[in-house]
């Protein structure tokens, strides 16, 4: 999804559109797996309307209707975050960044959500935030930021 974290709005949209077309993919009932860099932090609309499946109209971030578009932010199904059904909550962080010396934004921005027909056994475990430094030599990242 697109980095837009200004706009909490754009995310909701973008989330409604990314979870219509992937249960348009998955026939209801079946397995599905949808894994990827969201760019939104598990207490954010876009992901409570992923997680919930919807959102009260009376919340910020709910686009502001258009009275020529009947289109609104609803998603088909709920998804499951994988870490949340089993540890009971999201990784502490999956995202390291830092601009020149700007403080790091150190948050969770990627996820693995599942249809209610996904099993998972487990998952890895991931590093806690005090240990967060990088990327470095031994600890590469495949981003940059300067």
């Amino acid at each position: 999804m697109p980095c837009v974290y200004w706009s909490p709005a754009a995310l909701v949209i973008n989330a409604a559109l990314l979870s219509t077309a992937f249960h348009g993919l998955v026939p209801p009932g079946e397995a599905g797996i949808l894994a990827g860099d969201l760019n939104i932090k598990p207490g954010d609309a876009a992901y409570r309307l992923l997680t919930t499946g919807g959102l009260p109209r009376a919340d910020p971030a709910y686009p502001p209707p258009r009275a020529h578009d009947p289109w609104r932010p609803d998603v088909p199904s709920p998804l499951t975050s994988a870490y949340v059904r089993v540890r009971g909550r999201e990784p502490e962080w999956t995202n390291y960044a830092r601009i020149d010396d700007a403080p790091a934004f150190i948050e969770t921005l990627d996820y693995v959500l599942v249809t209610p027909g996904v099993d998972v056994v487990d998952v890895l475990p991931t590093p806690k935030r005090e240990v967060v430094g990088g990327p470095s030599r031994r600890r590469r990242s495949r981003q940059t930021t300067s």
